[in-house]
């Protein structure tokens, strides 16, 4: 039921003709670089050529074609540091730390100027700490999740060392892409942006305890929240999920342990290990290739029927 053509959505001209090809009614923008920290310097042109000047091309592209809806999906790195932790609202005021949230907000910012220029229904979800099968090392995403790392080093009989006890509002990608579904599929929408998260908070050393369960033999080292962390990883509360609890009847299904069971059970299948195995030492082939054409491409696939 699902056709996938890797192509590069800086290109406009093959990003049209892809759009045309397929004549869709509704379509979803989730190709991003996400560049932290470092990785800003020699990537900045290509994050704002990806994250911003091909986010236009994607409307042209939808507005065009005439689909009928268009998501454009954000991040909750937009809201920035909060160190109080409270829970986050879609009105809050951004607080932008560095390119990667710069350049997802200008998106949004486009996104909505575009569809009020040419009268589309455009909307806008802001995702955050999606975690889950299929995730991979990229060429436009050198990071993954805390809980991918965690499962790598777990499977791989390698000790995990967390110098803070960072909060998290972690997501299963069934649930995440769930939320999005409601937004991009419903024949009309009450608010232009919304939240997709779990709607609570998971301390690291929460998530470490549940893993060792899982993982006999897995040991880990976790810090008390500090100071420490690199400014792109800052602490911050969990993202509200009203908007969406109430409109589209949203509520989260996969607990922080079963998503944890999935995503190891996913990592051994990937190794052709047994999703029963016991062995903390299993060799997990890492989820990057050398030779990865630099394509941009949805990351969010759904795991079931």
């Amino acid at each position: 039921m699902v056709r996938a053509e890797a192509i590069d959505v800086r290109n406009a001209t093959e990003l049209a003709a892809s759009v045309e090809a397929a004549r869709p009614d509704v379509v979803i923008h989730s190709a991003a670089m996400i560049t932290l920290g470092g990785d800003e310097q020699p990537q900045f042109a290509q994050t704002v050529a990806t994250n911003t000047q091909a986010t236009v091309s994607v409307l042209e592209a939808t507005r065009k074609t005439g689909a009928k809806k268009a998501l454009y999906i954000s991040s909750a790195g937009i809201y920035g540091a909060r160190r109080n932790l409270r829970p986050l609202s879609e009105t809050e005021h951004p607080h932008l730390p560095g390119l990667y949230a710069i350049s997802k907000y200008a998106g949004e910012l486009l996104w909505r100027r575009y569809a009020s220029v040419f009268g589309m229904d455009a909307r806008i979800a802001r995702i955050s700490c999606a975690y889950g099968p299929w995730e991979r090392v990229r060429s436009s995403r050198s990071v993954v999740s805390d809980i991918c790392t965690w499962c790598l080093a777990a499977l791989e009989g390698q000790a995990v060392d967390e110098p803070s006890d960072l909060p998290r509002d972690y997501t299963y990608v069934d649930d995440t892409v769930d939320g999005l579904l409601k937004v991009a599929l419903a024949d009309r929408t009450r608010y232009p942006l919304y939240n997709v998260a779990c709607g609570r908070l998971y301390w690291r050393s929460e998530a470490l305890a549940t893993m060792a369960e899982l993982v006999p033999g897995f040991q880990y080292r976790i810090g008390p929240w500090s100071e420490g962390k690199p400014k792109w990883n800052p602490p911050r509360g969990p993202l509200m999920i009203e908007r969406l609890s109430r409109e589209f009847s949203f509520s989260p299904t996969v607990s922080l342990r079963e998503g944890l069971q999935r995503q190891l059970d996913w990592l051994r299948a990937e190794s052709g290990q047994s999703p029963n195995s016991g062995d903390a030492a299993i060799p997990i082939r890492r989820l990057s290739s050398s030779n990865e054409a630099p394509v941009l491409q949805n990351e969010f696939r759904r795991t079931r029927a």
